[in-house]
């Protein structure tokens, strides 16, 4: 073996390095052996692990596609559920909307019948104040008669002692006329003139007074002909207010 010269010493640092080489060698190189112990496959072997390969990656292909049916199973089985569960919450809100319009609708029929009630109730009470009036009106008016009729007798009762008293005054004139006659001529004119005009004033004054009386009849049937035409009128007002 010869050695290789040394390299040419380089300074780093202070430091120098010899790098030594391995010298040239003159085998050639041996082509590989097989390891002893293993022979070579045939082609019977590699079809047969070709084929064990094949089943294995149809194995696998089969798993994933039961794996993917499983979970093609579960989804399915899961929406079923969900769908289950939303058409029970649907039948349920369902219900208790249908539930809920028919008490609206019971509410609203006891809200109606109860208004309808009140509604007769109210009517009735008006058709008894309408009788009512209806009555005090016919009571009214039979007291305004009666009132009236009153009213005229007194007047003619009052009338028919007035005139009575008027009778019996002239026949006590008449008396004293006849009895005076045997007194003097001037007294007895005199006592006439007295007399007659006294006769003459009551009988003015009574004139007036049945004048007077005749008056205040007929302005009391007229009043009370208004009172009645009043209050017949006033009596739908009464029951409007």
């Amino acid at each position: 073996m010869s050695q290789v010269p040394e390299s040419p010493k380089e300074k780093s640092g202070g430091l120098a390095y010899d790098v030594i080489l391995k010298p040239a060698s003159t085998d050639s190189p041996k082509p590989s052996s097989p390891p002893s112990g293993k022979r070579p496959l045939s082609q019977d072997e590699i079809d047969q692990k070709l084929k064990e390969a094949e089943a294995r990656r149809r194995s696998l292909e089969a798993q994933k596609l039961e794996s993917i049916a499983r979970d093609r199973a579960r989804a399915e089985e899961a929406l079923n559920k969900i769908q289950l569960e939303e058409k029970k919450f649907s039948e349920k809100t369902a219900e208790k909307v249908n539930r809920k319009l028919q008490t609206v609708a019971q509410k609203r029929e006891e809200y109606l019948n109860n208004l309808l009630e009140k509604l007769r109730i109210q009517e009735k009470r008006v058709l008894g104040v309408k009788q009512m009036s209806e009555n005090y009106s016919l009571s009214l008016k039979e007291k305004i008669n009666e009132n009236m009729e009153k009213k005229t007798e007194r007047k003619e009762k009052i009338l028919n002692e007035i005139q009575e008293r008027m009778r019996d005054h002239k026949k006590h004139v008449e008396e004293v006329r006849q009895a005076s006659k045997d007194k003097t001529q001037k007294l007895e004119e005199n006592i006439l003139e007295k007399m007659e005009k006294v006769l003459e004033n009551k009988e003015k004054q009574l004139q007036m007074m049945v004048e007077k009386l005749r008056e205040e009849r007929e302005k009391k049937a007229v009043e009370v002909r208004q009172k009645r035409l009043s209050g017949i009128g006033d009596a739908p007002c009464e029951l409007e207010n």
